[in-house]
């Protein structure tokens, strides 16, 4: 590992941030000292060098990585440094700072607001000069603490040996973690993770709750009414009564029997408050209250009674809760996302007074007026004095008195439940039929929620003995391991996924075991654990803790826990399954996370730990395709013993098969099918709960897949066995559509072939989901939401000269008919293309030419895959080609583009050394390449095809496409350059008008050298290396073109190049992303989105390395160079391994058009995700958003808008033009709509038909260059009906006289220049004449 200057700073070196006179001053001060003087005044003494090194790493950690906020990200943040923190403030210098800051704070921009958008805003990044936000007084602290790589050259010492300490410091960050800057960014994290002291008003409130239950001492009953304690706070958990107990305590009061000490509850921290172990944002502070002996029977376990007990002993605490003071908040909320099993959830006052505390059953006559101070969770008082809600909250658990429950009549094979009828459960569907039922049905997972309370006091000090004695190293491992499932969406509010407390029993099983050493780091204990999810089968082999809690009985085989269970984890009592209510599909989306972590830990890449640590995962960006579908209980009334194991929670039954079947059906094509759990949302203690799952009529359920990108696109599923029992399962399964099938070797197998074009593939998952959802759970379309290309519509009609193309829909066929053709979305044409220019490039092969061709490459964006309209094989092309030769020019006013391919010959050192005899000789090169091409033609010796001469390309037509051939020679480069050079060099011997033309011409030389850089030596490269990714990448191809539909329906096509799109795509497929490689066009698209939004393009430079060709060394280089050049480095820094200068963004977007490009994808971020949330929505008759709304662009805040004369628009069939009001509008009928597009008839013949001529084009290029310096032009070329412009601000206020500043402008009296509205759009009619058609001044 290279030694990192940042590393370097031990005592007695000399601080590189500090001058030369600081230095003197140093030296001067141990001088004084080894003489003995006295030291100075503790205010001028030099900064503490352990105070340095951390202010250093904390603000390379910041500037690497902002998290400040974990879990968020804000393109500005800039987190303080932990050593050196700012003077204390005042209070009103506090809200004054915080009100600056929100005003300085990006706001993401609704889809309404697009109209606001002015487009010459010019705010903290569009600004002239690049530079973030004025920093406030705590910024400039930490800039001044920045060490500069100059700073660090220039300071000789920090080149010395590094010390013994500086060098085990090294190789401990070798050894115990991934790397040093690994090491400090999780010492950063853990910082802001790590929670603080529990205030003294917490555990204030919770004794006062503790104090209030003295009540049940006197108390005989609890009253309850009507599923209503003391008649006014309903019972959050209201199952249906059993006939057996309508009669008994249950049917109106739970009585108390016994003495006082049966009535006492005994009240203890449980959870992580426990065991030190409570991680940010999540600040609960569970409390376990055990209700008293008395309110019990040992029966209770049966029929809901304990559950029923437990809840309405919940309503009653709340009712006490609800009358003491120093409360926010009271409210219900269920436990891990258990609907059986509700919580209550306290938010006390922060700083409220909580001192005389009332009476139980009486209100405090007066709230407290005095605060104490407690200032812990950093929020303080609001500005009118009155306390805050604390960002701690009181997580109450009732469970039940110990060793009331014998854990031997818990087992996995009784049936606890003990309900004979399932009718019972659902009165108001009667006419379910369940089949035969069995009353001695076990009941392991019902077994299980009684489990876990009679256990949760045991698993509470075992977890806390066992942190205590492991160290620090375990309890910054836990916090890790609870970050990691947070962000990727198994947090503990989620029913049935891995949580934190599980997380920390593997960990502790892991080390008991040895597989973990005790002295490992925490970095080697998350690493070691993610590891052994990753590999391990618990859904096949069990694993099991060691013995360690004795509860009195023996523990049941594991076995029989095994064969209860789909994933088995046992904990140290042997009778509790700590993933007993896990899913396959939650298992297998557990080992999918841990096995990408891994992944990126083993990997060199910088970025592993924010992805991993940082970046929240969002089911619409991480699932490939969505399935909705609407239910009801008859889905699972063939599972009766399934349903009662779940105690009648048929939409819990539900969620778990119907990813089961799903996955079968998809084989290997989707590793990952599961059920996204229901947000939950916590409700009143005066309400009733939000649902109820034995009164729901239907219920919508969303689940998610992940595909596999190497097979989701395969069309056979062949059974491999021929064993009876298999092939009867399989047909049984698969219906009508398994067939028995030949194979190429002879022999004969049952398989299922789904018949389709290429460009249908993308189908697939939804005709097989559908299928076996019709089969199996009786769900047919109209119950079932699913759009694997929600955004298609948009690319509809591509590649198709029938203008009847474009209203083709998506519509997947039924499961007895096969698939409906359908427009091929411009896969066809590409394939046509490609195969076109691959036969072009073997016959210019085969001449006979002076010099051999080393390459011919095509760079067209058809070529490349991500063309949005790639072209079809033109009807008039093809006929002059075929019947008309020597009729190459078409006149058809059809669009006819061309495809760009760059010639080159082998070296040779007979190339002219002149600029103008080397152009002669190209030119000479193709005539003789046309005349070949031509004589090889009309012989027959190869196909038809024309030629088209200039002096500058050659245009072939060929199969209909047109391949514009330019001959690139190296030596012409560098006679460019050269000339550059020389212009240069002879402006520094001239002054004068002379030197200005010198210097003029030096810059258009080097222009046009980067120019031929780029385009003729660079692109070939680039596009063949994004060609041979598009190809192995299914989803690449279509979500650029989507991006780059987008990109010019908001009129930026002049302004971001299309190589930039592809690369910023092409950039999501990096490995060190959150996500894996989108394998959907629409999850592709929304990230692409994404990163627009949300990247740091100020502070860091974008790399693109999906197959990790990229040196780390070069990656640092790089790093190095951005930030020492910031100022002259373009705004959108992206670098590849075939071009690590960026340049496809050196010329454009400018800082104004970057910024403008950011907030729309802000507000197409949200909208289009709102939208998508929406889909399911629709099938109960809800509202469903229009995620196409995004590619319609707002016109409002353009000062002139032309329009375009249809007759004159050659691209006009690309045109995205809705039907009401020029907006893509949803209907109201409650399901997705499909906006319709139009395509303008042809309605004549316009310019010369030469390939690549597009009028509008040229008119833009002809506005942007009159009018550069005072007016911006946008429009969007692919039909896009109007040119706008937008006029510079300054330029409408008086101005004095400029050159550049004349076009359309008025000289008032005061010789002010004054820009003139009415000629502008006069002189723009008169450059526009027969391509604009009107034009209209906005105010």
């Amino acid at each position: 590992m290279g030694r990192q200057s940042y590393m370097l700073f031990a005592k007695d070196r000399i601080d590189p941030r500090k001058s030369t006179k600081g230095a003197k001053y140093q030296h001067k001060k141990k001088k004084e000292e080894k003489e003995g003087k006295q030291a100075p005044a503790k205010d001028e003494q030099a900064e503490d060098p352990q105070q340095t090194h951390t202010a250093i790493l904390n603000k390379v950690q910041a500037i690497s990585k902002n998290m400040a906020t974990v879990g968020t990200f804000e393109s500005d943040a800039r987190p303080a440094a932990a050593a050196d923190k700012p003077k204390p403030q005042s209070k009103k210098s506090k809200k004054k700072a915080k009100q600056q800051a929100a005003a300085k704070a990006p706001k993401p921009l609704k889809a309404a607001d697009a109209a606001a958008v002015e487009v010459w805003d010019e705010d903290d990044v569009a600004k002239n000069k690049l530079a973030a936000p004025a920093p406030d007084a705590e910024e400039q602290q930490q800039q001044q603490q920045q060490v500069g790589p100059s700073a660090l050259r220039s300071t000789k010492q920090l080149y010395a040996l590094p010390s013994r300490k500086e060098l085990e410091t090294l190789r401990e960050a070798d050894s115990l973690f991934k790397s040093g800057l690994f090491r400090f960014q999780m010492e950063e994290l853990l910082k802001h993770v790590k929670a603080a002291k529990v205030p003294e008003y917490v555990q204030e409130c919770v004794n006062n709750i503790a104090d209030s239950l003295t009540c049940f001492e006197t108390m005989k009953q609890i009253k309850v009414r009507k599923n209503k304690v003391d008649g006014k706070y309903p019972v959050p958990f209201q199952p249906p009564l059993h006939p057996k107990d309508l009669d008994g305590d249950l049917a109106l009061d739970l009585k108390l029997n016994g003495g006082t000490e049966s009535r006492q509850c005994a009240v203890e921290y449980v959870g992580s408050v426990r065991r030190s172990l409570l991680a940010q944002p999540t600040l609960d502070v569970d409390v376990c209250i055990q209700m008293p002996r008395a309110l019990l029977q040992h029966q209770d376990r049966k029929r809901f009674r304990y559950l029923y007990k437990r809840a309405a002993f919940l309503a009653h605490i709340a009712g006490i809760a609800a009358k003491l003071d120093g409360i926010h908040s009271v409210t219900y909320e269920r436990f891990q996302g258990d609907e059986l099993k509700p919580v209550l959830c306290i938010t006390p006052l922060k700083s409220a007074a909580t001192s005389a505390r009332p009476k139980p059953g009486q209100r405090k006559a007066a709230k407290g007026a005095g605060d104490d101070n407690d200032d812990n969770d950093g929020n303080g008082n609001t500005a009118d004095g009155e306390p805050r809600p604390s960002r701690f909250r009181i997580v109450i658990h009732a469970i039940a008195p110990k060793d009331f429950f014998k854990p031997n009549q818990l087992g996995p094979k009784h049936n606890t439940l003990d309900w004979p009828d399932l009718h019972l459960l659902y009165p108001q569907h009667k006419d379910l039929d369940f089949g035969t039922q069995t009353t001695g049905t076990a009941t392991p997972r019902y077994t299980l929620r009684i489990l876990q309370d009679v256990l949760m006091m045991e698993h509470a000090k075992f977890v806390a003995n066992a942190t205590k004695d492991l160290g620090p190293n375990f309890k910054e491992a836990v916090l890790l391991l609870k970050t990691w499932l947070r962000q990727r969406g198994m947090n503990s509010r989620t029913f049935g996924v891995m949580n934190g407390f599980t997380a920390t029993m593997l960990l502790i099983h892991l080390i008991q075991q040895r597989q973990v050493p005790r002295e490992a780091s925490a970095y080697q204990m998350v690493r070691k654990t993610m590891a052994v999810i990753a590999s391990s089968k618990w859904n096949e082999e069990p694993l099991a803790m060691k013995h360690y809690i004795d509860v009195g009985a023996v523990p049941p085989p594991i076995e029989d826990i095994q064969q209860a269970f789909l994933v088995t984890f046992v904990d140290p009592s042997g009778f509790c399954n700590l993933l007993g209510h896990m899913t396959i599909g939650q298992y297998d989306e557990l080992r999918f996370e841990a096995a990408r972590a891994i992944k990126l830990l083993d990997s060199d890449e910088t970025n592993a730990f924010s992805s991993l640590f940082l970046s929240p995962v969002d089911p619409h960006y991480k699932f490939d395709t969505m399935i909705h579908a609407r239910l009801s209980p008859e889905v699972v009334s063939k599972y009766p013993a399934q349903l009662l194991d779940r105690a009648g929670n048929w939409i819990d039954l539900a969620s778990r098969l119907l990813p089961v079947l799903l996955r079968r059906g998809l084989g290997d094509r989707a590793p990952v099918v599961v059920a996204l759990p229901t947000p939950q949302q916590p409700w009143k203690i005066t309400g009733a709960p939000p649902s109820s799952i034995f009164a729901a009529q239907e219920h919508v359920i969303s689940i998610g897949v992940l595909l596999n990108l190497e097979t989701c696109y395969r069309t056979a599923d062949i059974l491999p066995s021929t064993d009876e029992s298999d092939v009867e399962a399989f047909v049984n399964f698969w219906g009508d559509k398994a067939t028995l099938r030949a194979l190429a070797d002879g022999s004969l197998r049952h398989g299922v072939v789904w018949d389709c074009a290429p460009h249908q593939r993308h189908l697939l998952v939804k005709w097989i989901a559908l299928h076996v959802l019709a089969r199996h759970a009786k769900l047919d379309a109209a119950h079932v939401a699913m759009q694997p290309f929600f955004f298609e519509p948009v690319l509809a009609g591509a590649g198709v000269p029938a203008p009847g193309a474009l209203a083709a829909a998506s519509s997947a066929p039924t499961t007895d008919e096969a698939p409906k053709p359908r427009d091929d979305n411009g896969m066809v044409a590409s394939r046509l293309a490609s195969d076109a220019f691959t036969e072009l490039v073997k016959m210019v092969r085969r001449l006979d030419l002076p010099l051999l061709v080393r390459d011919l490459r095509c760079v067209s964006s058809t070529f490349r895959l991500t063309d949005p309209f790639p072209q079809a094989a033109t009807a008039a092309t093809v006929a002059g080609a075929a019947e008309h030769a020597g009729k190459a020019v078409n006149t058809s006013g059809e669009w006819q583009p061309v495809m760009e391919a760059i010639l080159q010959f082998e070296g040779s050192s007979r190339w002219p050394d002149d600029i103008g005899a080397l152009q002669q000789v190209k030119l000479a090169f193709l005539i003789r390449i046309a005349r070949l091409l031509a004589k090889n033609s009309e012989s027959g010796s190869s196909e038809a095809l024309t030629t088209r001469l200039t002096r500058q390309y050659l245009d072939v037509h060929f199969r209909g496409f047109v391949f514009r051939i330019v001959i690139f020679v190296r030596q012409e480069l560098t006679l460019v350059q050269k000339q550059a050079a020389e212009y240069t060099s002879s402006a520094e011997q001239v002054q004068g008008a002379q030197r200005t033309e010198l210097l003029a011409a030096a810059q258009d030389m080097s222009s046009l050298a980067r120019m031929m850089r780029r385009d003729m030596l660079v692109l070939p490269r680039l596009s063949a290396w994004i060609r041979g990714f598009a190809v192995q990448m299914a989803s690449y191809g279509p979500t650029t073109r989507l991006a780059k539909r987008w990109i010019h329906a908001h009129m930026f096509s002049s302004y971001v190049p299309d190589e930039l799109i592809d690369l910023l795509v092409l950039s999501l497929y990096n490995h060190d992303q959150p996500y894996g490689a989108p394998g959907t066009p629409d999850v592709g698209f929304l990230r692409f989105l994404h990163l627009l939004a949300s990247h740091n393009w100020i502070h860091d430079p974008l790399f693109v390395d999906p197959d990790a060709s990229l040196p780390d060394a070069t990656k640092a280089s790089i790093r190095e160079r951005f930030r020492e050049q910031r100022q002259k480095l373009p705004i959108m820094f992206v670098a590849t391994s075939v071009d690590p200068d960026s340049m496809w963004t050196r010329e454009s977007p400018s800082k104004l058009v970057f910024q403008r490009l950011v907030r729309f994808a802000r507000s197409a971020e949200e909208a289009a995700a709102a939208a998508l949330r929406s889909v399911g929505d629709g099938l109960v008759g809800g509202t469903v958003g229009n995620a196409l709304t995004i590619f319609s662009t707002p016109l409002a805040a353009y000062d002139v808008v032309f329009d375009i004369a249809p007759e004159a628009h050659v691209r006009r069939t690309q045109a995205l033009t809705g039907t009401d009001d020029d907006t893509l509008s949803s209907s109201s009928s409650g399901g997705v709509s499909k906006p319709k597009f139009k395509n303008l008839e042809l309605k004549g013949k316009v310019g010369t038909g030469r390939p690549g001529w597009d009028p509008v084009a040229q008119l833009f290029a002809d506005l942007q260059r009159q009018f550069k310096d005072t007016v911006m032009f946008w429009y969007d070329e692919l039909g896009g009906p109007v040119i706008c412009a937008a006029v510079n601000p300054k330029v409408k206020q008086p101005h004095p006289f400029k050159m550049t500043q004349t076009a359309a402008t008025r000289m008032e009296k005061d010789g002010q220049l004054v820009f003139d509205m009415e000629s502008f759009v006069a002189e723009c009619m008169q450059l526009g004449t027969g391509v604009l058609s009107k034009a209209t001044i906005q105010a």
